[in-house]
């Protein structure tokens, strides 16, 4: 190896060194430096397998969340709990630095009683109408869709009270009707049906979009008129059907302090007794 060649490799083993040692200053600069430190701060329920799912209308609902300062500076913060969107508590707060001795945890409690059920109406009310003429003037005549009969006179006509097939709920016997006159028999009748499972067997919600539940009621209003004419009778049977289904309501907690914003959230069904609610829905 000649003179020029090992000038070459002593100016490469050189370079190298002085790389070694320029990243072991990097590293020791690195690690010792206090800059580094990472501010934050804690948001969480306590107990969170405590929190509940299905309650009962008038049943308390009790739970309690904490707050945990690991910010590098004293630090204001606000808060507020809500219900389905109503605002159950609120309120401001300033936490000590950590690590200057102070506490830096603040725990609250949070009580509420629901008082009506967590039942919604899905989508709008869906009509149907059915109408039929019956010609009674005279002998024993069949309706013009050839399902029933009707006894008619010169001084009276007798209507069966279930209308050939149109089912009129709890309604029995004949209604009567004066061939010579114009008159007009009308009613309103409701009914309630439980649809799908109990709410205690629902699924509970994630979010929003699985906030709805198959579980629910369906109340249908039915309205009669009947016309007489002389007659000539003309019926009609209005049927409206409403949709209502239970529905998971988000239980929520925010945080905020000037850097940062905290979000935590559960979800509860608030069922109510059934025969309650049939009371309830059908007026």
């Amino acid at each position: 190896m000649d003179l020029e060649d090992k000038t070459i490799v002593y100016a490469i083993i050189a370079a190298c060194v002085l790389g070694i040692a320029v990243i072991g200053a990097l590293v020791v600069f690195t690690g010792t430096s206090g800059t580094m430190k990472e501010s934050f701060s804690e948001l969480y329920f306590e107990s969170p397998k405590d929190l509940p799912s299905v309650v009962d209308v008038g049943e308390p609902v009790a739970f309690a969340f904490s707050v945990v300062s690991h910010e590098l500076s004293e630090t204001p913060y606000t808060y507020t709990v809500r219900y389905d969107d109503r605002i159950l508590q609120s309120g401001k707060f300033t936490l000590p630095a950590a690590g200057t001795g102070g506490n830096t945890k603040k725990a609250f409690s949070v009580n509420f009683t629901p008082d009506k059920p967590g039942l919604v109406r899905v989508g709008e009310p869906a009509t149907t109408s059915l109408r039929t003429t019956y010609n009674g003037a005279v002998g024993v005549l069949a309706s013009t869709n050839g399902t029933q009969e009707l006894q008619g006179g010169k001084d009276r006509i007798l209507l069966p009270a279930d209308l050939s097939g149109f089912g009129l709920p709890d309604r029995e016997g004949l209604l009567i009707f004066d061939p010579a006159a114009r008159e007009t028999f009308s009613t309103t009748t409701t009914s309630v049906a439980q649809v799908g499972s109990s709410p205690a067997q629902t699924t509970p919600a994630k979010d929003a979009a699985s906030a709805v539940t198959g579980s629910g009621y369906s109340v249908s209003r039915t309205e009669w008129t009947i016309d007489n004419d002389h007659g000539t009778i003309n019926v009609r049977k209005e049927i409206t059907s409403t949709e209502y289904r239970y529905t998971y309501q988000k239980v929520s907690v925010d945080v905020a302090s000037p850097s940062t914003a905290y979000e935590i959230h559960f979800w509860i069904l608030v069922q109510e007794d059934p025969e309650v609610l049939r009371q309830t829905l059908l007026h």
